[in-house]
């Protein structure tokens, strides 16, 4: 890290989608020593431009290394994106050329930019990259949010980024959470665990467990995150929610906008993880149980639309790779409902 930032330890939240990771990083972002970049998708999607320049050696890779990073999706809605980059760009001009020290000045440059002292990075799929964070940051503190897989599931079906099923959703929350077992044990020190519902009902005192863990003295600054919540998004519609103060009143929402037999197949495939985690099951009635073979079939329909969707888009947009094979899926939901 440059010289400012050598004895600092980064900060990393992560976690499922749609289990309060933006919101959690805004109120960090609110606190006057923090600066936390917005995602950076690094493992996923920065990474894999290591098959067009293994190295940024030379000059003209790393420009057009800089030209190819607003071409990722997944980076088009990152605030200020433009400015951040030609930032760090004049930073490796001058420092290091790896694609770890692209990550690095991401964070630097934002939190020079904002004045604060600790840097930090919030994207959520990091939690299935822990273990990559720590070993290019030993010091890192990652701050894992947890919520509700019902709850998960029933925002992430509306949302436009991803498939509108139970089935594929709850997959990938109960992956997150697998992938988070072995950092409680063999990184005591570098991870914490915070459950959305209790940010949501208590967020000062969890705030301040998370204020403890990281060092710094909590500020009540951080509850007032929302004031300022749209200067740090890029206005996506499922944000909407983070320029209002800490609310409730999505925490039960899922009773109502799930069928029973949607929220029998869930806890079915979250298993054990859902109480390991701290959620009670519904008791979901004997209907519900009858139901499930047509819901599931209903639930696979709507993930093999999706499905083709994507392939049809990648196909157009002339990415000539499809990720992840259909088998292993529904191998997985089947067991997950029926065993």
């Amino acid at each position: 890290m440059s010289k400012s930032f050598l004895d600092v330890s980064p900060i990393f939240v992560v976690g499922s989608g749609r289990s309060g990771t933006t919101m959690l990083q805004l109120m960090l972002n609110a606190h006057p020593k923090i600066a936390m970049q917005g995602e950076l998708h690094f493992f996923e999607d920065v990474l894999a431009l290591k098959d067009e320049w293994a190295t940024l050696s030379d000059d003209e890779d790393l420009a057009n290394f800089f030209r190819k990073i607003p071409e990722l999706h997944s980076l088009k809605y990152l605030p200020q994106l433009e400015k951040y980059l030609e930032l760090t760009h004049q930073r490796m001009k001058e420092g290091g050329r790896s694609y770890e020290d692209f990550h690095r000045y991401m964070m630097e440059v934002y939190a020079q930019q904002k004045g604060a002292t600790r840097l930090g990075e919030k994207t959520p799929s990091n939690v299935r990259y822990m273990e990559q964070l720590l070993a290019m940051y030993p010091n890192a503190c990652i701050i894992h949010i947890i919520r509700d897989p019902r709850a998960v599931v029933a925002s992430m079906i509306k949302v436009p980024f991803t498939g509108n099923d139970v089935l594929s959703n709850v997959i990938k929350w109960k992956l997150d959470i697998e992938y988070s077992q072995r950092m409680k044990t063999e990184h005591a020190s570098n991870y914490i665990e915070v459950r959305y519902e209790d940010l949501v009902s208590d967020p000062t005192l969890t705030l301040k467990n998370i204020c403890e863990f990281i060092g710094e003295p909590y500020s009540e600054d951080m509850l007032g995150f929302y004031m300022t919540a749209s200067s740090y998004t890029n206005t996506e519609s499922w944000k909407e929610g983070t320029t209002k103060a800490v609310h409730e009143a999505s925490v039960d929402k899922w009773r109502s906008e799930l069928a029973p037999s949607q929220v029998y197949i869930i806890e079915k495939i979250a298993g054990r993880l859902l109480g390991k985690v701290g959620y009670p099951r519904a008791h979901a009635p004997l209907r519900a149980k009858w139901m499930s073979p047509v819901t599931l079939g209903v639930e696979l329909m709507k993930y093999a639309r999706y499905k083709a969707g994507t392939i049809k888009r990648r196909r157009t947009e002339n990415s000539g790779e499809v990720v992840g094979s259909s088998h292993s899926f529904y191998k997985r939901c089947l067991r997950g409902i029926w065993r």
